[in-house]
């Protein structure tokens, strides 16, 4: 819209956001709030987190511009800094030490941490991802128990600033958000929504490749 003017009530529209009635309301006992959610943060500039071409799913369930559930998951700390300027500076891990997560959500601590790596548009993202975080939202984070879809536990992330989303129209791999996971390394896995789960007591719930980005990007490999 912002090629034209087109007044409403005396303001000028400039973004806009268009929803399907049938779809969202396609069940009269079920509002499709995830969707609205997703939608809305595109307004925002949040960009898609899965890649249009559907040849691997670097993101998975982990994040609402990835795949959306019933109740929505919050989006990544570094997407919501990085688009919407919403929350402080990430706060750098650059020394060994003793470092406390909050879950995303929590209204104090620190709900993210940022490891820098050889390459200086790279950096790993650790987050912590449960239902206790009082928001009302990320509740499929719960304990180690059938009830539950997913685990709650500690998120390693890879982020490339190189990249704005993960979108890949072309059906390359050029991925600004990539998770680690069981499940999840190739460039053209299946995709199993409830596969890529972390057990919190696991000691290692993210085991990577020996390869760093492994089905991500070859070419400039964080160290």
């Amino acid at each position: 819209m912002l090629a034209h003017y087109v007044p409403l009530n005396g303001k000028q529209v400039f973004s806009y956001n268009m929803q399907q009635l049938d779809f969202i309301f396609r069940n009269p006992t079920i509002t499709r709030l995830e969707v609205i959610c997703h939608e809305i943060l595109h307004n925002f500039g949040f960009p898609d987190l899965y890649r249009h071409a559907f040849n691997g799913h670097p993101v998975g369930s982990w994040d609402i511009m990835a795949t959306s559930t019933a109740n929505p998951q919050f989006p990544n700390s570094h997407s919501r800094l990085r688009y919407a300027g919403w929350g402080k500076p990430l706060e750098q891990i650059t020394k060994t030490g003793n470092h406390t997560l909050y879950p995303i959500g929590s209204t104090s601590g620190t709900t993210a941490y940022a490891i820098s790596t050889y390459n200086p548009n790279q950096f790993i993202l650790l987050e912590y991802r449960s239902n206790s975080n009082g928001s009302g939202y990320d509740t499929y984070f719960g304990e180690d128990t059938e009830e539950y879809k997913y685990y709650k536990g500690l998120t390693i992330t890879r982020i490339n600033t190189d990249f704005r989303g993960n979108a890949n129209p072309d059906g390359n791999t050029n991925d600004e958000v990539y998770y680690y996971r069981p499940g999840e390394t190739a460039v053209n896995c299946v995709f199993r929504p409830w596969a890529d789960r972390v057990r919190a007591t696991s000691g290692h719930p993210f085991r990577r490749s020996p390869d760093i980005c492994s089905g991500v990007i070859r070419t400039s490999t964080p160290e």
